[in-house]
């Protein structure tokens, strides 16, 4: 008797709908694995409905998401805490308790005069704009150690501070997972996004199973292990610590068992190994042959399609859009405004203050030259605005994406788009042999621009010297 074909699993407890980058993403590695004559599966979160006959046999099983952070009181769930659209009135309530504690130590400690209570004042305001301005954390970042506190006294020292809910559950769904799946030897799961929480829930499920069953695990990590916003710089080492003890936590859980760790650039690679406790691989960034095409060089440039793709999230630039796009039509000579097309959903319910009000303005502009598309695509839609567009625009935060990848930068470079993107981040050094090579073709054919402007032919993205030499170490294999 012939055994089955060996499975292979793609776990996303993200997908709740057909389309999107999550979506998109597993759906690839699917294809890729059937081609290679394995049993292709999909495991989505449990909100996907099962009527919606994707390609690939899907089981929804997970009950939270990458982004959902679930608050547990008694018998009820929350499924994310803060609930979107109450930053602002949770900051201002803090606020105000924090100035009645104020006052009510002042007046206790008897230290308050009329005087230095009217030479206070400034200083509470200054205060005020600097822990509850916009531009600082979220009032999830501001409340953070006192959550921390609270589940290490309620028992979740065990995880760190991280989320018990969510580690438990995640755990539960895993095992209810491979249960179902009947996972046994030779079978491969590939997760291809995780957090810290998730992270330890998957140990406890991978060690509540016999090392015999070798059943290989491929964990994809697409985050730094320390965010690089401003609200994060005082805690860095704090979270370098947690993300630090977490792996160690997973690597002794699951001592014995087929497990491997990757990233999707070499940078962020060598972030994760710098930590010391498991080795990162870097995996590239799958893009179908759809995207690539022969583009019409007789195609009207003189109005060009700009093209900005994927979640509408703050990180990703997505508030700065209805600046640009006023900016760019009042620039512009009459009957020349370039054309948008802007494909993005939210990432959370309602989404981002930010993110929600850049979208509210964007709408004024739907009949005047932007398509705005505010829902996930299927893949061959999705494939067709790039092929309709000429410039992709990638305005994603430079610190934040430093080391990490974007599957819309691969997407854009294969379908042969004008790509922009921030200087210093991966995905500009991507960019520097192409375009080298580039200009040193430009140079072969017009010597006199060298001649004229050698100097100031650049490097695009302003992190390297000014010269036409490409390092030996650098590498666009990736794209």
């Amino acid at each position: 008797m012939t055994r089955s074909k060996r499975k292979f699993v793609v776990v996303d407890q993200s997908i709740s709908e057909l389309g999107g980058h999550h979506y998109e993403y597993a759906v690839r590695v699917l294809a890729a694995a059937r081609e290679d004559g394995l049993d292709a599966r999909l495991v989505t979160n449990k909100r996907l409905s099962a009527s919606l006959a994707p390609d690939f046999p899907v089981l929804p099983i997970y009950e939270f998401g990458y982004w959902d952070r679930p608050l547990r009181l008694g018998p009820w769930v929350i499924r994310s805490f803060p609930p979107p659209g109450s930053i602002k009135a949770l900051r201002r309530t803090a606020y105000a308790a924090y100035l009645g504690i104020a006052t009510i130590a002042q007046r206790l400690s008897g230290w308050a005069s009329a005087k230095r209570r009217r030479s206070d004042r400034p200083d509470l305001e200054v205060s005020r704009r600097e822990v509850f301005s916009g531009g600082q954390a979220s009032v999830r970042e501001f409340l953070r150690p006192l959550v921390t506190a609270l589940r290490f006294a309620a028992g979740g020292a065990q995880f760190f501070g991280l989320n018990a809910t969510k580690i438990r559950q995640f755990e539960r769904d895993t095992l209810q997972m491979i249960g179902a799946l009947g996972l046994s030897t030779g079978d491969i799961v590939f997760v291809p996004t995780l957090s810290e929480a998730e992270l330890l829930g998957l140990g406890r499920a991978i060690a509540s199973c016999r090392p015999e069953d070798r059943i290989d695990w491929h964990l994809l990590f697409r985050r730094p292990p320390v965010p690089s916003r401003a609200a994060y710089a005082r805690s860095a080492d704090a979270k370098r610590v947690q993300v630090r003890k977490c792996l160690a936590t997973f690597a002794q859980a699951t001592e014995g068992h087929r497990v491997r760790f990757y990233t999707d650039t070499d940078p962020l690679s060598r972030l994760y190994n710098d930590l010391g406790v498991v080795r990162f691989d870097t995996l590239p960034i799958p893009v179908p042959p759809s995207f690539g095409h022969s583009r019409d060089s007789e195609r009207a440039l003189a109005v060009p399609t700009i093209l900005f793709a994927g979640d509408a999230r703050v990180e990703k630039g997505f508030q700065l859009l209805p600046s640009l796009v006023e900016h760019l039509k009042r620039e512009s000579p009459a009957g020349l405004s370039p054309r948008f097309i802007i494909q993005s959903n939210f990432s959370v319910p309602g989404g981002e203050p930010a993110a929600a009000r850049a979208r509210r303005e964007l709408r004024s502009h739907a009949k005047n030259g932007v398509r705005l598309i505010d829902e996930p695509l299927q893949p061959d839609a999705y494939c067709a605005i790039f092929h309709a567009s000429d410039i992709s625009l990638i305005p994603y935060d430079p610190l934040e994406y430093r080391a990490r990848s974007s599957g819309v930068f691969a997407e854009s470079v294969a379908a042969g788009l004008v790509t922009i993107v921030p200087s210093g981040t991966w995905m500009a050094a991507q960019l520097d042999a192409p375009i080298a090579a580039y200009h040193r073709s430009v140079v072969a054919e017009f010597r006199h621009v060298e001649a004229c402007l050698g100097p100031a032919l650049a490097s695009p993205n302003g992190t390297r010297s000014h010269s036409l030499d490409v390092p030996a170490e650098t590498r666009a294999d990736h794209l």
